[in-house]
This record gives structure tokens, sequence and C-alpha cells, in this order.
């Protein structure tokens, strides 16, 4: 695990703006990262609220039969249902819905899942299920997100398994996997790995920026967007295309990597 002082991470002074060419691939790259990322943070958000409303309503959820829940945007916003097995089928129990940092709505519910409601639990446990790369944390949050269109090899949802953490102060970096499911298939046709290994950045209250180094692809990724809207901290990534300034839902580039 990696700890990174306060002093060290202050990179706001370092990194003077400038305006250079990107390759219109990075852009790209970067388009997606931040949409994504964005993404990832909502479906998040939602889920974390949701269950802390569901667990003031029912106070022994796994003695009622719950068994995990999902997390789906809709044209309201997205709503958090909370499952229960009904011997060969799935219900949701209960409801939330999360839209602009708030519940909208909350409470008991009990109905059948959709056809894609039903895909969306079957990636969550198929992606739960397989073994993880590498294992950064006691236990992992998901975030599961629909493709528009499946890709050439039938991979239709992505589930994002991410480190769960109790400490306030730090930002896991390391740890995140990407499993790309095929549900017509019930397979996992691929796992992407963001690092090389287990980092976690701590911070303190007065901390002005984070800085990580990207050894994994050429640019900055959805999960440092992710973390840099979780702890509404500036994020500085070092790539290989160069260096990146991370602020919420904003990637923006600062400067080529210097010549050796």
């Amino acid at each position: 695990m990696l700890r990174v002082s306060g002093l060290m991470i202050v990179l706001s002074a370092v990194f003077a703006p400038a305006a250079f060419a990107q390759t219109p691939e990075h852009l790209a790259a970067v388009e997606r990262a931040a949409a994504t990322g964005w993404d990832i943070y909502e479906h998040d958000q939602a889920a974390w609220r949701g269950t802390d409303a569901m667990l003031a309503e029912i106070r022994d959820p796994r003695g009622e039969g719950l068994r995990g829940w999902i997390t789906e945007r809709t044209a309201e916003g997205i709503q958090v249902l909370f499952l229960r097995s009904n011997g060969e089928s799935t219900v949701a129990v209960y409801r939330a819905l999360y839209r602009d940092g708030a519940l909208l709505e909350r409470g008991r519910i009990n109905q059948p899942l959709t056809a894609a409601q039903e895909r969306i639990n079957q990636a969550r446990l198929i992606a739960i299920a397989a073994p993880l790369p590498q294992q950064c944390a006691e236990r992992y949050n998901s975030v599961t997100l629909p493709r528009a269109t499946p890709g050439p090899d039938g991979a239709d949802i992505d589930v994002y398994l991410m480190p769960a953490m109790s400490v306030t102060n730090e930002a896991p970096f390391g740890g995140h996997f990407r499993f790309a499911v095929d549900t017509s298939a019930g397979v996992v046709r691929e796992t992407q790995r963001f690092t090389n290994s287990c980092i976690t950045l701590s911070f303190e209250p007065n901390t002005a920026g984070l800085m990580i180094s990207q050894t994994i692809g050429e640019t900055p990724t959805e999960i440092q967007v992710f973390e840099s809207l979780t702890t509404r901290l500036r994020v500085n990534v070092v790539s290989q295309s160069g260096h990146w300034s991370i602020d919420g839902r904003n990637v923006t580039y600062v400067e080529p990597y210097p010549a050796r």
C-alpha cells in the first residue's frame, strides 16, 4: 500500500497549462474515460445512499432473504433495487431512486425483475464469482454498466469491481477491475486491470491534489476520474502521453512527458 503525504501530492503549482495537440485516439480515450468515470460515480453514490435508506427500514436484510442489489439508469434517475430469491425467480423487495445527489424515492416493493434487470443481475453474479487478478481489499463494491451495443465478442455488460474503503482520507487507485460479461453465453469475455499493484493514496483536509503514474495504457482512466469525483480532489496523472489533470469529470492535458 502506497501512502503519499499532503506536501508531496500538492501539484497545482508544478504543472503549468500548455496547449499541446493530442492524437484523436488519445482524445477519444479521455472522453470515454470521463463519461464512464462519471457513470461509475453516479451508480456508486446511488448504491451507497440506497443501502443506507434500506438499512434504516430493514434492520435484518439477510433475515428477510435479501441477497444483493442492482443499479439501473432510468429516465427518472438511477434506481437501486434490493433483491430476494423466490425459488427459481428473483424479485425486487426495496427500491430507492437517486438523482442529482439525493434520493427522491425509497420504500418497500414486491415486483419481478424485467428482462434488462435480470441481465444486469446475471452479469453482476458472474463477475463477483470470477477470480480477481489481485486481491487489494477484503470487500469489493460493484457497478454494472450495460453497453449500448454488444462487442464483437458478445460482451454486453461491463461490471466494475472496486475496493470497498472504510477510511475517509484514503483513495484506492489500485485493485479496480473491469469484467466484460457476455450474458447470453454466461461468461466473462475480458478482464481489465488498471494498475499493476495495490495503490492507496492518503490525503489530508488541506490537500490540493493527488498524483498517480499511469503505466497501463497511455491516457487517464475512468477509475482516476471516479476517484477524483469521490475525493473531490484534483488528480494529476503522469502517463506515456504526458501529464494530465483530472478535476471531477473534467480531464485536461497539461504538458508532454519530458524528453530523455
